[in-house]
């Protein structure tokens, strides 16, 4: 307390300025009237919703960059999402979304080919009311206002997607920071998510160059894109192949991998049961490995004699599938599928990764969440009983 003269009035008894605690600093108090500054006690009081999410597990509220090479599939993604989330159905063929208007920012398509992918993706289902299409939009700074304004006029919306960034992005003289410009692109975004509470999804390009040790690092651009970002996933697709991995990681979302299926027929990407290790692989590697499920411990002229793939190309291929843990050997030449207990090159045991593996020969029938009759072993097993290396297939009855 502060010493008081002796010759004030009362001297020596605290005044009642005295007892009010020390004035607040500006910074405590424009905070605490933002409801942005708190003591750790305060916080641990408070009662906060929960983040709303447009796809569970996928994509929260804020702003989520989803990323990809170039014509790998990432428009039929959004799109596929933008229906399921409008209409409240099963985002990637399994997650069930809620309702709720969404806005798509088709800045790569004209009405005609996004009418015709549409009618594609519907499959004869009539068409959500709360899905709104768009073709064009300004460019930042004024893209802010357009999107704050439907907004504010869609007050459940419950999804907004941009495809794409490049179509967005303001204008620059190219003298700046590239990270600056980058962090305050998506900055402007994020802001408006964060002030309505409205998940965004903005699409972008893969750099061409491959990072094995992080993929974040395959995004284009500066890390000025990915640290702006709330939630970053990138969609790798081995080409024609029907699969594809889907890298998850974000401040609200478990990190992960994701393994999807892409049905030709509807153009739409599923959540498939298909091992990620397996949704990776090009058709060369997945046909070995597709040989030693079957054959493990089989050496290269062996699964060349099986297969009728080139020597040369099996021996290069099954060093670099051990080298990327998609496969094991006993270092004598003999190869195996990859195993968690205790398995050996010749295949004496078997862990619960190589049955999921097994699933490998089911792939080419199967459609998205809809597994086919398991045909590996018809004359070994004996009919209608169950595969023992893949139990959750029964075998199909023959004739």
């Amino acid at each position: 307390m502060t010493a008081v003269p002796a010759d004030v009035p009362d001297a020596g008894k605290p005044t009642d300025v005295e007892l009010w605690p020390p004035a607040l600093s500006e910074l405590e108090r424009a905070g605490r009237e933002a409801g942005k500054y708190f003591t750790a006690a305060d916080l641990m009081t408070m009662l906060l919703p929960e983040p709303r999410w447009a796809v569970p597990g996928l994509v929260a509220e804020g702003l989520t960059l989803l990323v990809g090479a170039p014509k790998l599939g990432k428009s039929w993604l959004c799109l596929g999402l933008a229906v399921a989330v409008a209409g409240g159905g099963r985002a990637l063929g399994r997650i069930e979304v809620q309702p709720g208007p969404v806005l798509y920012a088709a800045l790569e398509d004209n009405p005609r080919r996004l009418q015709d992918r549409l009618r594609t993706i519907l499959g004869g289902d009539p068409a959500p009311d709360d899905l709104h299409m768009v073709t064009a939009l300004p460019r930042l700074p004024l893209l802010g206002e357009y999107l704050s304004g439907w907004l504010k006029a869609n007050p459940t919306a419950r999804l907004v997607i941009v495809d794409v960034l490049q179509k967005v992005r303001a204008r620059t003289d190219g003298r700046g920071s590239v990270y600056t410009e980058d962090s305050e692109c998506l900055g402007c975004l994020k802001a408006l998510a964060d002030q309505f509470g409205v998940p965004f999804v903005v699409v972008h390009h893969t750099r061409k160059m491959r990072d094995e040790g992080d993929v974040i690092n395959e995004v284009s651009g500066s890390t000025g894109l990915t640290g702006a970002a709330d939630a970053v996933l990138i969609l790798k697709r081995a080409r024609n192949t029907a699969e594809a991995v889907l890298h998850v990681t974000g401040r609200d979302i478990s990190e992960g991998e994701h393994a999807l299926t892409w049905d030709a027929s509807r153009c739409l990407w599923a959540i498939s049961d298909v091992p990620v290790m397996v949704a990776a692989m090009r058709d060369t590697r997945r046909s070995i490995l597709a040989h030693l499920t079957e054959h493990p411990g089989h050496t290269p002229q062996q699964i060349t004699a099986s297969t009728g793939m080139n020597l040369n190309t099996v021996k290069s291929n099954v060093r670099r599938m051990v080298g990327d843990d998609q496969l094991s050997t006993d270092g004598q030449g003999h190869y195996s599928p990859p195993v968690t207990t205790g398995a050996t090159a010749t295949g004496a045991t078997e862990s619960d990764e190589l049955q999921q593996l097994h699933g490998l020969h089911h792939v080419s029938a199967t459609r998205a969440g809809e597994p086919s009759p398991c045909l590996c072993f018809p004359t070994t097993e004996g009919v209608g009983e169950n595969c023992h290396r893949c139990p959750r297939y029964p075998l199909e009855e023959t004739s």
